[in-house]
């Protein structure tokens, strides 16, 4: 009985350690996807108004 908890501690603890990673490596990657869409409409807003003026 106890090295079926010990066992299964292990996994939970894997299973945690490998969903930590997973939403950082998510979380970095958005991150610049966002940074890259919050430039690009930026430089649009620019364009249009210095058009206007």
């Amino acid at each position: 009985m106890k090295s079926l908890l010990k066992g299964l501690f292990f996994i939970v603890f894997l299973l945690a350690i490998i969903i930590t990673g997973g939403a950082a490596v998510l979380f970095t990657r958005f991150k610049a996807d966002f940074e890259d869409i919050e430039r690009r409409t930026q430089d649009i807003i620019a364009k249009i108004e210095s058009e206007n003026v």
